[in-house]
């Protein structure tokens, strides 16, 4: 790395030409990035979703789930198996070892569910399978309104007009529509009319089946011409339907309109939508998996107008939730922090070096450094996320590090009267090996992150990774570029050449010879390309140079000696009271330790989303109209106090297909608000749920609770989890109350529930077999009888425009309004007559389970709870100390689940991984030192970086998260590098014959300015994304204010902690008889320089 130096100074315009191809090769990556909110994860779970319609939770765990279950648990890298049986679906989910190749588990549980197929009943449904995929949410979702339409017809519209028009927007993989409702022929018979008639439900129904029909009948060859046959007895319109003749009775046809009313109208409402109190639809868009975010989202707001010209003019076509826009502002947010960290650290150089010219030559390396970094994230197939954007925020304070150090040095040698080229030469060789292991101890660190299993590891490698490029590319432009610029812009002739105008310099250069002006002046090829940048350089300069020459330069001037002055008188008597001050600081480290155990502890922080959600509940059974009539006072309710509410949107009853596995019965629904820019209101998300859940307690009969949507949680498991095991499951009940009570004893947990609490009302209808058998029936027939009656018979279809539509054969409303009504319904017998139900079957009440849990295949209860200021690692912890008081009965046990699960585990890991990067940290200063005693030395600066740390957090209330601490990880590799400049060059002091004593001292001050450069320089950086400024701040500030302390802390304690040491450990090894330092020839520049 010595050589490299040489080489760049040397041979100026072939390192130019480098650095143009390296621009080139970033640009070209960055085009290629993929924009998305998140890395791509991989989730390690797989879903198997069957249904069974109609068949009750605990026949579904019979007949469905347990045999699933036995089939699956036993594929290899299984980690957990948890399902849900309730009414009609069984949804069973299989949660892998991270690592676990998806794509061999879900081959895997293919083969066991085709060998378990014949141990669930026929008519059950195929199961389905599937993988979660956090990036396959919904990109944007839509809401169509009407004042004058009907949910129908606007389902109608969003399926027939909208649908395929979206899908064929480029990046769009499918669209699905949500509310409204459905068309179908409805055909009620009177249970008494039919009797009269003697027909049956199922009579009409196959009557109705056998005249809508359409049969291919063949060919037929009539001369030298093949016609093809087809039977056209499809129904065109619902008259025909109506005219339908059902049967002969005394020489006259019976039509259907005879004995039932035929009616075109909609499907029995199980659920609705609301879009701000109106009804309304949703339209749900995805985008295909290898599309970009934010252009596939950006493409269907394009087409809105588009879109809205072929509806009617009375249907409103509005945006409910934009992906792109969260994304867009986090990704403009931190591009916005990056540029202020620029200009912070800019400012910071200008202080330091008081020349704008030696500013520039480090600002310089800034950009490169990250567009090179650009090119090889292409490589690595990493994409442009809110991860690794936040590495590349983060990595600004930290690319200058090296170049601080190089320039530094390089002033040095000017100062001693070295030429330019001859300072950029002997300045970068003489540090080219401590910048180098500065650099290796910051990368090591993210080592151990690459392997942390879970979801903290699989998101924080985009993290770590972007922050190595970055670094790695630093250290080369450190020890090249700036030796190369300092050799140009350092002469006496580069003086004059920066006097004048930038732009003037590039019109001489365009009208003179070319080739002698690259060779006078290589950068200015580079200097285009970073001309916004030379641009502010010149505009703060101008602006501001007057200042810096005149005020500013003086007294940073001055302070910087007196402080150096100061520095050196202080650590001569410290050095001669080592013991005391390293003393001193250990003390310090112990008294500090307390304020970790006030910290609380979170996975993840709370991000501020313009939006929430909450989950509405009423009690199982409840209708339609009882839980919109609540949702409605809800909505009201919101209106009232809400004023930053910009839509809401609820959407309740019954979902279709899997949503609506975890809601059987129809009994809960969802509230949507979208609230107005961060920007434009006074509270903050937290604090408008905060006022309104109080707010919302006053709704009767209504349990309330927000829903935080985090896509990074596959299971949706984000609040507090107590899950109880044990075989009796009245036993559990009691457990259960017992365990809700102790948490809402507990201050900020609420909304506590119970998977426990009041169950499903079912009717059980119990079959007389000996009266069934004698009437020559079997219990299916009658069974079958019943569902007709209440369910409906599907007899066939109706084609409208080349749509389907259920045309469905039921008793009318009127006939199974009661129990009574059931009772008396007439079951047709084999010899045409007709016996009431009730003589055939006792009906009788019951409360069955709304849906059975089962983990593991045990049967388990889970109180599930809401945290309202409160983190989870206190939350937690007050829960156990609760829970602990109780007196478990014999094989009955309790597991704090959810997210305080993945916290535990993630922390767990993450305390090993910053272990092992310590660990890793002292291997490579070994390796540079040759010794296993120095290392230590500059060890300790990590717990004095904690000591920083824990006085942070605790001052600025921030809880301990997975961020934070990935920003002690990435801590323990910078604190360390100061400490290796620091006690490299005392090294190289002793080498010329120094005292032990006059090296430690004169070498500390010699490295106090890049120190307290590099540190003000990662701080400065820092601190815009530590202030919680815009969308998506939140989850960085704790990593930020984690770095900002502790390098605060461990550099103002390390500039007399590890000089003390130092003697210390110097003295010891001088006094066993060792040599502390290998003895050479003091090193001269020329030496050096050939070294």
């Amino acid at each position: 790395m010595k050589a490299l130096a040489r080489k760049a100074v040397e041979r100026p315009v072939t390192f130019l030409m480098i650095s143009l191809i390296v621009i080139g090769f970033g640009l070209f990556g960055l085009s290629n990035l993929r924009l998305n909110l998140y890395p791509d994860v991989s989730f390690p779970t797989i879903t198997v979703y069957t249904t069974y319609e109609g068949v009750a939770p605990e026949d579904m765990e019979t007949l469905i789930t347990r045999p699933i279950e036995e089939a699956v648990g036993s594929i290899s890298g299984v980690r957990r198996v948890r399902s849900l049986s309730s009414q009609g679906a069984s949804v069973v989910k299989l949660n892998f070892n991270w690592g676990t190749d998806l794509y061999i588990a879900e081959s895997d549980v293919r083969k066991e569910l085709d060998f378990v197929r014949r141990r669930v009943p026929d008519d059950a449904e195929q199961p389905i399978v599937f993988s979660y995929d956090p990036n396959q949410e919904p990109i944007v979702v839509l809401t169509l309104t009407s004042s004058i339409r009907s949910p129908r017809e606007l389902r109608t519209i969003a399926k027939q007009q909208l649908e395929q028009r979206l899908e064929r927007i480029p990046g769009i993989a499918s669209s699905e529509t949500s509310g409204g409702y459905e068309r179908q022929i409805n055909i009620e018979l009177s249970n008494d009319q039919i009797r009269s008639y003697g027909l049956s439900i199922s009579t009409v129904a196959n009557k109705l089946r056998e005249e809508n029909i359409q049969v291919p009948a063949g060919e037929l060859i009539e001369g030298n011409t093949v016609y093809s046959l087809r039977t056209i007895g499809e129904f065109k319109n619902v008259d025909q339907i109506r005219n339908t003749i059902i049967a002969v009775r005394d020489g006259q046809t019976l039509l259907l309109e005879d004995v039932a009313k035929v009616e075109d109208g909609v499907a029995q409402p199980i659920g609705n939508v609301h879009v701000d109190g109106e009804d309304g639809v949703i339209l749900n868009i995805y985008r295909q998996s290898d599309a970009n975010v934010v252009t596939a989202a950006n493409e269907v707001i394009a087409n809105i107008q588009d879109l809205q010209k072929i509806v009617p003019q009375d249907v409103q076509i509005d945006v409910l939730t934009n992906k792109a826009n969260f994304i867009e502002m986090s990704i403009d947010n931190l591009l916005l922090t990056g540029l202020q960290a620029v200009i912070l650290v800019v400012l910071i150089l200008l202080a330091f070096l008081r020349s704008s010219r030696s500013a520039l030559i480090i600002a310089i390396s800034i950009p490169i450094s990250i567009i090179a970094t650009f090119s090889i994230m292409d490589w690595a197939e990493l994409s442009l996320n809110i991860i690794s954007l936040s590495g590349l925020t983060l990595a600004v304070g930290l690319v200058v590090d090296d170049a601080v150090v190089v320039l530094e040095n390089i002033f040095r040698f000017k100062e001693e009267g070295e030429d330019a080229k001859s300072s950029s030469i002997f300045g970068a060789q003489e540090v080219a090996v401590p910048v180098v292991i500065s650099t290796l101890t910051t990368l090591v660190v993210f080592i151990p992150i690459l392997f942390v299993p879970g979801i903290a590891g699989f998101l924080f490698r985009d993290l770590a990774l972007t922050i190595s490029f970055a670094l790695a590319v630093s250290s080369i432009v450190a020890l090249s570029l700036i030796p190369m610029m300092s050799s140009q812009l350092l002469s006496k002739k580069a003086a004059e050449e920066v006097s004048k105008s930038y732009l003037k310099r590039l019109l001489d250069w365009s009208r003179g010879n070319v080739y002698k002006r690259i060779l006078a002046s290589p950068l200015l090829l580079l200097g285009a390309l970073v001309f916004p940048l030379v641009w502010l350089f010149k505009f703060i300069s101008k602006k501001t140079g007057g200042f810096f020459k005149n005020t500013v330069g003086p007294i940073f001037t001055n302070a910087l000696d007196n402080l150096e002055g100061w520095y050196r008188k202080t650590l001569d008597r410290f050095v001669n009271s080592s013991g005391t001050v390293v003393m001193s600081a250990f003390v310090l480290f112990i008294v500090t330790l307390p304020l970790f155990y006030t910290l609380g502890g979170e996975f993840f922080p709370r991000v501020d989303e313009n939006a929430f959600t909450l989950d509405v509940q009423r009690e199982p059974g409840v209708s339609l109209f009882e839980l919109e009539r609540t949702i409605t006072q809800v909505e009201s309710v919101i209106n009232e106090e809400v004023p930053e509410a910009r839509l809401i949107v609820s959407d309740f009853g019954d979902k279709e297909g899997i949503e609506g596995a975890d809601n059987p019965g129809g009994y809960q629904g969802t509230v949507r608000v979208e609230l107005v820019p961060q920007s434009e209101r006074a509270r903050s998300q937290a604090a408008i749920v905060s006022d309104l859940l109080l707010e919302l307690e006053s709704i009767a009969g209504a349990e309330i609770k927000e829903v935080r949507e985090d896509p990074l949680s596959p299971e949706g498991e984000n609040g507090l989890i107590v899950q109880i095991y044990g075989f009796n499951p009245q036993t559990k009940q009691e457990i259960s109350n017992g365990v809700k009570q102790r948490l809402r004893d507990i201050d900020g947990i609420v909304n506590v529930f119970s998977t426990a609490d009041e169950g499903r009302p079912e009717l059980r209808v119990t079959m007389d077999r000996e009266r069934i058998s004698r009437l020559g029936m079997t219990t299916s027939q009658v069974a079958n009888a019943l569902s007709n009656a209440v369910k409906g018979n599907l007899a066939t279809t109706y084609v409208d425009q080349g749509i389907e539509f259920e045309v469905l054969v039921q008793l009318r409303p009127g006939d199974k309004a009661e129990t009574t009504d059931l009772t008396n319904l007439q079951v047709e017998t084999p010899d045409g007559g007709f016996v009431p139900l009730g003589n055939l079957a006792r009906i009788e009440r019951f409360s069955g389970p709304t849906n059975i849990l089962r983990i593991n295949q045990e049967r388990v209860t889970e109180v599930t709870a809401d945290l309202s200021d409160i983190d989870m690692g206190t939350a937690t912890a007050r829960t156990r100390a609760s829970l602990d008081q109780i007196e478990w009965p014999e094989g009955y046990r309790y597991e704090i689940a959810g997210s305080a699960e993945d916290q535990a585990a993630s922390f767990n890991y993450l305390m090993i991984a910053f272990m092992i990067a310590g660990i890793l940290t002292y291997m490579v200063m070994a390796s540079q030192f040759e010794s296993l005693v120095e290392p230590f030395i500059i060890i300790l600066t990590i717990p004095l970086a904690l000591t920083g740390v824990l006085v942070t957090l605790w001052a600025t209330g921030t809880s301990i998260s997975v961020t934070s601490m990935v920003g002690l990880i990435l801590l323990s590799g910078i604190v360390v590098n100061n400490g290796i400049v620091m006690i490299d060059y005392i090294k190289i002091l002793q080498a010329r014959d120094l005292s032990r004593h006059e090296a430690i001292v004169t070498g500390a001050t010699r490295r106090l300015r890049p120190i307290l450069m590099t540190a003000f320089t990662t701080i400065l950086s820092m601190v815009p994304l530590a202030l919680e400024i815009g969308s998506g701040s939140e989850t960085w500030s704790p990593m930020a204010r984690t770095v900002i302390g502790g390098l605060t802390m461990s550099t103002l304690l390390m500039l007399f902690v590890v000089p003390c040491m130092y003697n210390i450990i110097n003295s010891l090894v001088e006094k066993l008889g060792f040599d502390s330092v290998h003895k050479i020839d003091p090193i001269g520049k020329q030496k050096l320089a050939e070294a």
